[in-house]
């Protein structure tokens, strides 16, 4: 006997699937971009701060050892939570699911109307799109690939030891600048590149045990810089208004012929390689819109996976 899902082909393997309605399909699929948003502005209000007392307390227990460089860079750290910042670090996050048929997922985007997963091919490199990656100079702005979020304590923890294991193996070259001159932010970054790509991936990716059954994964992009916060997110960023106020977010589009460019003035197709449609009572005609749709937008070998999971009025 047949079933509803013989003629469903399978999700393709590999992929990160990014969660959207039918108006964010629409707008992707026409100007091929994706939104990343600010951290602040997210569903876990403690995002970034609980990977920041994570690696606080770890610098605390170096600290204490009467290091003292670790007890410069501990306070900076402190500081940055407890008091107006003079230069920028702006943390933005781009968020996917490892599963492609997540109920809790079509819930949140879709509610009783249809919603849509994009696939998304995880090694294709995404870039922030600017109107003139000129004005971008004075900002440091790094790309960090789509990584699983950590929920469980043993994973947090995993990834703030690889900071400090990274740290360790480049505090050499620090002490050396030192004893010369104080580095510069970029002198900093330059010879802590590891540490920093290590400590950006702790900030971001740790998260909240309450939403694991979204199993998400994150593309991040980090943007430092020693303008004030307003004027660093002049040249990049974007805003539209949410639950949580005014948000910041980039508007992230698929890689150029500039390999090592993060930043962009051309639009480039997003790396999109399969489609989701949520649990829907239109069946075969929704699929037939997005083809349709897909065909429009010259994908049409873009294929198009309908949920195995049972609708419900």
């Amino acid at each position: 006997m047949s079933t509803p899902y013989e003629d469903i082909p399978p999700a393709p393997e590999g992929l990160v699937w990014h969660y959207t309605d039918g108006t964010g399909l629409l707008s992707i699929l026409s100007r091929q971009v994706l939104w990343s948003t600010a951290s602040g502005f997210l569903n876990d209000t403690s995002e970034v701060a609980l990977g920041q007392r994570l690696l606080l307390e770890r610098f605390q227990a170096l600290a204490d050892d009467d290091h003292e460089l670790f007890r410069d860079i501990q306070q900076r750290l402190r500081q940055s939570t407890q008091t107006p910042r003079r230069s920028a670090e702006w943390f933005f996050i781009l968020s996917a699911s490892r599963s492609p048929d997540s109920l809790a997922m079509w819930r949140s985007y879709g509610g009783r109307g249809e919603s849509y997963a994009l696939g998304l091919d995880p090694p294709a490199h995404l870039k922030v799109l600017v109107a003139d990656p000129g004005a971008c100079t004075d900002l440091i702005i790094s790309n960090h690939p789509w990584s699983p979020v950590r929920y469980d304590p043993a994973g947090q923890q995993e990834l703030v030891s690889t900071v400090y294991e990274k740290f360790e193996n480049e505090l050499q070259r620090v002490m050396v600048m030192r004893e010369h001159a104080t580095p510069t932010m970029r002198q900093y970054l330059a010879a802590l590149e590891e540490t920093v790509e290590a400590a950006s991936q702790a900030l971001l990716l740790i998260k909240h045990p309450g939403f694991r059954e979204e199993q998400e994964t994150r593309h991040t992009t980090t943007l430092l810089s020693p303008l004030s916060p307003d004027r660093a997110l002049a040249p990049v960023a974007r805003f539209r208004h949410t639950a949580y106020g005014v948000t910041p977010y980039l508007e992230l589009t698929g890689d150029s012929d500039d390999a090592d460019a993060s930043v962009t003035s051309r639009p480039a197709p997003l790396p999109i390689r399969a489609i989701a449609i949520s649990p829907s009572p239109n069946g075969a005609i929704a699929r037939s819109a997005v083809a349709a749709l897909l065909t429009h937008h010259r994908m049409r070998d873009v294929p198009i996976i309908s949920s195995r999971i049972p609708f419900r009025e």
